[in-house]
């Protein structure tokens, strides 16, 4: 943290979460509005012409990951501006082994644990108290729910949601552009994009 203000991509719920771990840091933050807002810090159009004139600190702060996510897509409209730094926040209390690397922009939640090795991508969310074990790979854009569990030397692809209290069992992969569903176990390696639930998580569709 550098004390520059943080802006925050959206205004919903995942930006709140985020502006609060700021606030933990004496950061200030401001949301970015995409859309009409009662209460907005900065509209987008206010915030590109702020970005002409000066480097300022973004994070995306939109948490929504489904089969139609477009948070790659809203991240592809800032990333060649030249004024624009993503920035990762982690919380205080996430517990994060000492190679683990994460890239630009990701969010790494209250009570989250990465274990050795494990590569976290660009604008992922491990959110509060998910585990990333050991050897284990998060692609881009891929959030990761609250209390889910990836074991050890497993894959998520990009773009995914890995949904609350899911596990991945140690070594399976998981597609990119894919959701697995809340408290659903994936026992084996699958490549096919779409909808995975139950234990074992089989594709719905």
């Amino acid at each position: 943290m550098n004390g520059k203000t943080i802006y925050i991509i959206g205004d919903g719920g995942h930006a709140k979460v985020l502006k609060d771990c700021c606030e933990l840091y004496k950061v200030e933050a401001k949301f970015i509005s995409l859309k009409e807002s009662s209460n907005p810090n900065i509209n987008e159009s206010d915030f590109l012409k702020l970005a002409d004139e000066n480097e300022v600190n973004v994070i995306l702060g939109i948490g929504s990951t489904n089969l139609n996510s477009n948070r790659d897509k809203i991240i592809e409209k800032y990333s060649n501006h030249k004024n624009i730094r993503f920035t990762t926040l982690v919380h205080p209390t996430a517990i994060i082994s000492r190679d683990v690397v994460i890239g630009n922009g990701s969010y790494i939640g209250a009570g989250a644990i990465l274990c050795p090795n494990s590569k976290v991508g660009n604008h992922c969310i491990i959110n509060t108290g998910a585990i990333i074990e050991h050897d284990s790979i998060i692609k881009n854009y891929t959030h990761v729910a609250c209390g889910s569990v990836c074991l050890g030397a497993s894959t998520v692809g990009e773009n995914s949601l890995i949904g609350a209290n899911a596990t991945i069992l140690q070594a399976c992969s998981f597609p990119g552009q894919s959701v697995l569903g809340a408290g659903s176990v994936l026992t084996k390696t699958q490549t096919e994009e779409g909808l995975y639930v139950g234990s074992p998580a089989k594709k719905k569709f």
